[in-house]
């Protein structure tokens, strides 16, 4: 990889690092902050209670991986359920409806 090669990547590497820090404020704008939902209570819960159960040997440690991975993929799933209802809410609350007398009796676009 000569040196262009390397400015190109670089190039790249910094539109993709400002768009992605772009897209993550504006999801923190619209949405509510983790720490405020159900599902990272329930997380926590959780893992406290397998990390609990592991180290009072209740729990084998392959058991307690497993389920603490489990557990993070079902918060994951949660927050993602969680800011799509938002975002979808949040874009028929823009769209606006326009009614004719024309054939196409009414038409709905985005705001």
């Amino acid at each position: 990889m000569n040196i262009l090669d390397k400015i190109r990547l670089a190039w790249k590497t910094k539109d993709f690092v400002e768009e992605t820090i772009k897209e993550a404020k504006m999801q923190t704008e619209s949405g509510t902050p983790g720490y405020k939902t159900t599902e990272f209570y329930l997380h926590i819960a959780t893992q406290i209670g397998i990390l609990w159960g592991a180290v009072q040997g209740f729990v084998p440690p392959k058991y307690a991986v497993i389920v603490s991975v489990v557990g993070a993929s079902v918060y994951n799933i949660g927050r993602v359920i969680a800011k799509a209802i938002a975002d979808i809410q949040a874009s028929k609350a823009t769209q606006t409806t326009v009614t004719t007398n024309e054939p196409v009796t009414t038409i709905t676009t985005p705001a």
